[in-house]
């Protein structure tokens, strides 16, 4: 981007936002991160004097450029506007004056995010080790910082709560999760103090009866009497607080557990350990306490739609507070006006695959991807079970000859005759058979029965849907299956489907 475009950006972008305010303008909300940074760049090459006392609008839209770049928590920001966050920083500072509460409000939240990144505890991985030289080093850096206005200044007390970050610095410090789930998950406010993977914590779950499912009692017990075949679980809602000990890391990342056309390859650590610190609570109670359940719905990380985080002491429990979303968990749906007519002829019950693949693909948008795996591979077998049907139907020998067992010792009596002669036939053997090979069947199905392509292609997308299939059935991946694996084994599935011009 030319400077004179950059320029023209800034101006159409920043012309109607009231300086004092440093507010964010509705216009430039619409305008790419990738045209922020150009921007930014082209005004980088021109040198400083692009930024000493530039004032309005220059110097809003430096706010906002940082707002989107240096402040962001989701894993898949702008990666090169990341990097350049500490450099629209410094240019703030010229525009702006480096001693003003402006700049230091923004450098306090770059501080903070590098203590949480330092100092936090990760979800998956546990608390850091840190040195006390490093830990001295950042302490030393953050009272350097401090500026000179009167303490009760936003920007003072903004460094001030990074400071309170720094381990031992505050016993008190704690943080705290707050979100929704659906389904009332406990009979009762339930409050259950637990230590999880390095993390000491208080879970409280607050269940509520469902705002429109049903007819609502208030009393000393609320109640709601519904329809009883709303769903395999009673509607509802639950409010769940976290309090855990210690600052925990809000910038970390997990392997990508949202589905869709995400950015990155990673998703937000919070996500994963609200669900997997609750759903550890649930199972613990379902053992100790099955009478305080209701139902047995365990939540997963796409089920956590919105997070309050907040970071502060016992008496002051948000010092430091924001509000995370996922990519994923907005949904917007748009109805036609207009009605229409669809004659689907004379209809028969789904066939077992078409069922199981509804399931899987189901299961894949509720991000439920250990369901999404087990469905699909339900689909797949049933229906090559299907396909050899129609090659029994077609040819008897053929459905015969990839259906009938051998024996396991089949290939020990040719190894034995080949080396010994005298012995062939003369061994009587255990009468055990072995089941024929998928691979072997389906190699059978393409030779006898129509498809679009061949047997490799046949064999190659049932070996993708079944790859996690052993580690599903066998509880080696309960909650270890990754969304990117469930895609993968659903786009293999409808491939595996396409190949016999089968159901779209």
């Amino acid at each position: 981007m030319k400077l004179a475009e950059a320029n023209r950006l800034i101006r159409d972008g920043f012309r109607e936002a009231t300086p004092a305010a440093l507010q964010s303008s509705a216009v430039f909300a619409s305008v790419g991160d990738k045209e922020i940074l150009d921007a930014f760049l082209a005004l980088e090459r021109a040198g400083n004097q692009s930024f000493v006392g530039a004032g309005d609008p220059t110097e809003l839209f430096l706010w906002e450029a940082f707002g989107r770049f240096g402040q962001a928590i989701y894993p898949g920001v702008h990666s090169a506007g990341a990097e350049a966050a500490p450099r629209i920083l410094e240019a703030f500072k010229l525009a702006d004056g480096a001693g003003s509460a402006r700049s230091a409000r923004l450098g306090a939240s770059i501080m903070k995010r590098r203590v949480a990144i330092e100092f936090g505890y990760k979800p998956v991985v546990g608390w850091p080790v840190t040195e006390s030289a490093a830990l001295l080093a950042e302490m030393s850096e953050i009272e350097s910082a401090l500026p000179a206005p009167p303490s009760g200044d936003s920007a003072l007390q903004e460094l001030e709560n990074a400071r309170q970050m720094m381990p031992g610095a505050n016993d008190e410090l704690r943080s705290t999760l707050r979100f929704s789930l659906p389904h009332p998950l406990t009979r009762r406010e339930t409050s259950v103090a637990v230590e999880y993977e390095g993390l000491i914590a208080r879970v409280t779950i607050k269940p509520s009866p469902s705002p429109t499912g049903g007819v609502q009692f208030e009393g000393a017990q609320p109640a709601d009497i519904e329809d009883s075949s709303p769903g395999a679980w009673s509607v509802g809602a639950s409010e769940i607080v976290v309090v855990a000990s210690g600052l925990i890391d809000w910038t970390a990342s997990v392997p990508k557990y949202e589905i869709g056309d995400l950015p990155g390859d990673e998703s937000p650590a919070l996500g994963k350990l609200s669900a997997d610190l609750v759903r550890a609570v649930l199972v613990s109670l379902a053992t100790k306490s099955p009478d305080e359940l209701s139902g047995q719905w365990l939540p997963l990380p796409a089920d956590v739609k919105q997070i309050h985080f907040m970071v502060g002491t016992v008496d002051a429990p948000s010092a430091y507070h924001m509000t995370f979303m996922p990519m994923n968990s907005t949904r917007i749906t748009v109805l036609d006006a207009d009605s229409i007519e669809v004659d689907l002829g004379s209809l028969t019950a789904p066939r077992p695959w078409e069922a199981a693949r509804a399931y899987a693909l189901g299961a894949l948008r509720a991000g439920r991807s250990f369901d999404a795996v087990a469905w699909a591979n339900v689909a797949i077998e049933a229906l090559i079970d299907e396909k050899l049907y129609e090659l029994t139907e077609m040819s008897a020998a053929d459905g015969a000859a990839v259906l009938t067992g051998s024996s396991i010792y089949s290939e020990a009596e040719d190894i034995l005759a080949k080396q010994f002669p005298e012995m062939a036939h003369k061994v009587d053997w255990p009468a055990v058979e072995k089941a024929p090979s998928r691979y072997r069947q389906i190699k059978a199905i393409a030779r006898v029965l129509p498809i679009q392509g061949n047997a490799n292609d046949l064999k190659t997308a049932y070996r993708n849907v079944s790859d996690k299939r052993n580690d599903v059935m066998h509880g080696r991946a309960v909650d270890t299956i990754a969304v990117d694996v469930a895609e993968t084994a659903i786009d293999n599935l409808q491939a595996f489907i396409g190949m016999f011009g089968t159901g779209d």
